[in-house]
């Protein structure tokens, strides 16, 4: 591999990284907002301050359309046979 395509891969990657965080925070701070503005306390159940909860989001939305995904699977098969 080139010097040029490694440096390019690391700038990629960081800009990935920034953007993903600046994503997770700003979810973050909206839920802040809302859960201020209805006077309750907001996420802040998984990681400090609750910063965590979008990513656990982001995963059980992930596990939850895979197993939807595989039942919708078992009952295409059911219906055609």
């Amino acid at each position: 591999m080139s010097t040029e395509l490694i440096i390019a891969l690391i700038k990629s990657n960081i800009v990935l990284a920034v953007l993903l965080t600046n994503t997770i925070l700003l979810i973050w701070l909206e839920r802040k907002l809302v859960a201020g503005m209805q006077s309750r306390v907001g996420p802040d159940r998984a990681g400090p301050f609750g910063i965590l909860q979008t990513v656990a989001d982001a995963i059980k939305l992930l596990l939850k359309s895979k197993l939807c995904l595989l039942k919708l699977i078992e009952q295409c098969i059911f219906w055609h046979q």
